[in-house]
């Protein structure tokens, strides 16, 4: 059986494409890491703490050798997370230095608005960066969050 604290550190094993930096004893943190790692640690941890996720993929599709924007799906977030007893999380997942596109704006804004009026309580719409995993990432998914419902979403 693997113990919490076990977990917490298996996902930020080091890699050759890793920066780290040891914040706590046994525990790494990563300085650089590219998207795609970054959301499979964030969904090793989210798993191993009893939630489910589904990952929206690229939402563009290739069209005459260049990649065009799936309009249907264009700025949902990568994360969409529930947990029977911490809720719902909607979270756009980026790397280091990665920025929102204007869709991925307009989407997560659309669905902060809807759960204002719609779902006072429990549901996080939230932009997640590597700097994010101590504070705002682990406290979500451990279901102690109490910070803003709406975090990382620029004005």
């Amino acid at each position: 059986m693997t113990r919490r604290g076990d977990v917490h550190s298996a996902c930020f094993r080091s890699t050759a494409h890793v920066t780290r930096v040891a914040t706590v004893p046994g525990v790494v943190k990563p300085l650089r890491i590219s998207e795609s790692d970054f959301q499979a640690r964030i969904t090793t941890m989210a798993e191993y703490m009893g939630w489910r996720w589904w990952h929206v993929k690229d939402s563009r599709k290739q069209q005459g050798g260049r990649w065009v924007p799936d309009g249907e799906i264009a700025g949902f977030p990568d994360l969409t997370m529930v947990h029977p007893r911490h809720g719902v999380v909607f979270a756009e997942v980026k790397g280091e230095g990665g920025r929102l596109t204007a869709k991925q704006k307009t989407a997560l804004t659309d669905i902060a608005d809807a759960c204002t009026t719609a779902v006072p309580r429990g549901v996080l719409v939230h932009v997640w960066f590597p700097d994010d995993w101590d504070d705002v990432i682990v406290p979500v998914l451990q279901g102690v969050y109490d910070g803003p419902r709406f975090y990382g979403i620029p004005a």
